[in-house]
């Protein structure tokens, strides 16, 4: 998947980990023709009213949504929707909300090993907290709290914060640049700032290991759970778990918003900030070999740039297998083979915060006064 162009600047070329890929598995969908995308004909439909909504994770084993709002609570709801329940409150332990702030709670996810709920919030000193919790009665329980990463932050912006498990039991999370460094810690292998983490929770306690797999577990000069780095906001990932392929959109700075591809078994890559925004070099020097974003959006017509996932259900048979992302300012747009699709459909006016799937991959929109809608057919 190429990029439209090829703008870098390196001395030295960060090592690499590329792993053959297999064949497709049988329920892999390709990226589908932007022609058959633009002939979709979608609506929002709302299916709750959430302020502040988040985040979304779906429990197969508790059979409800867990939904987090950036101020620090989860509510849990059934697949219907028909209720909403509030599951914990963590308000007075996360950064109080504030417009257009991009800390407070900012990612949940499912264990598939244990069926844990996997929270990341900024505490009040605004450091990053990656926390897990067992269900009771499908609850979580206070008393089983456990702390499995923390970060110390250098500044109140770019906390990132998004969590995604693969299929292994393997936590994916991305950090921003943490703000006040102009983008220093994104190329210090030092700091997990400006990076994406891949670390393994422990399931008997408080804590993490490494995956053996990670880039630069043999490297002391570089921290172990850095699985890419060179990032500034990547707000949010989205894993193709058909396949690994990883997409990510970086929030851009002044002038563009990335949207970056790893396909499945690549790791270790440098996607430049800040030395580089989209395809655009902002200063000389560096020290790595950077990868280019394989699509770039100007500002202003785009502000913030949101990853959802890529498409896995069966009520939009044309839309399957295309990247669902959008813009903070409400507008919702598809990866397809050959290009972009902006849809017609928009969250323009409850500003954009999040997407979420479903377990029959059906895919859903949240945003910060709309609450959350289900994308769908008309």
């Amino acid at each position: 998947m190429p990029a439209e162009s090829t703008s870098t600047t390196s001395q030295n070329t960060t090592t690499t980990t590329t792993i053959s890929k297999p064949p497709p598995p049988p329920n892999f969908d390709p990226l589908p023709p932007t022609s058959e995308l633009e002939k979709l004909d979608l609506k929002l439909t709302p299916v709750a009213d959430i302020p502040l909504a988040l985040g979304m994770a779906w429990s197969d084993e508790q059979k409800y949504f867990y939904v987090i709002t950036q101020k620090g609570e989860v509510f849990r709801t059934p697949p219907d929707f028909s209720t909403v329940e509030l599951a914990i409150d963590l308000v007075d332990q996360v950064t109080p909300y504030s417009f257009e702030s991009e800390r407070g709670m900012t990612g949940v996810a499912i264990s598939p090993i244990d069926g844990r709920l996997f929270l990341t919030y900024n505490d009040l000193n605004k450091d990053t907290n990656v926390v897990s919790y067992a269900f009771n009665n499908g609850m979580p329980d206070p008393s089983t709290r456990r702390l499995v990463l923390f970060v110390k932050q250098p500044g109140i912006s770019h906390k990132a914060g998004n969590l995604i498990f693969d299929e292994s039991g393997a936590l994916y999370i991305s950090l921003g640049d943490g703000g006040g460094n102009k983008g220093a810690t994104s190329q210090d292998y030092t700091s997990l700032l400006g990076s994406i983490l891949k670390i393994i929770p422990n399931i008997d306690g408080d804590g993490y290991t490494v995956p053996t797999d990670n880039p630069f577990v043999d490297d002391p000069t570089r921290a172990p759970e850095i699985y890419v780095k060179g990032l500034r906001q990547p707000h949010r990932f989205a894993l193709n778990h058909a396949n690994g392929d990883i997409y990510i959109t970086d929030v851009g700075e002044s002038t563009n918003e990335e949207l970056n591809y790893l396909p499945a078994g690549t790791s270790g890559v440098n996607f430049g900030w800040p030395f580089m925004e989209g395809l655009e070099q902002r200063k000389n020097g560096g020290m790595y070999e950077f990868t280019p974003p394989i699509y770039q959006f100007a500002h202003p017509s785009w502000i913030a740039i949101i990853a959802g996932f890529v498409y896995h259900g069966e009520k939009i048979p044309k839309m399957k297998g295309a990247l669902l992302f959008g813009d903070m300012a409400g507008k919702l747009s598809l990866l397809g083979r050959d290009g972009i699709t902006i849809l017609k459909i928009s969250e323009s006016g409850n500003i954009l915060t999040s997407f979420a799937e479903g377990p029959d991959g059906e895919l859903y929109s949240l945003s910060r006064t709309g609450g959350i809608k289900r994308i769908d057919p008309v």
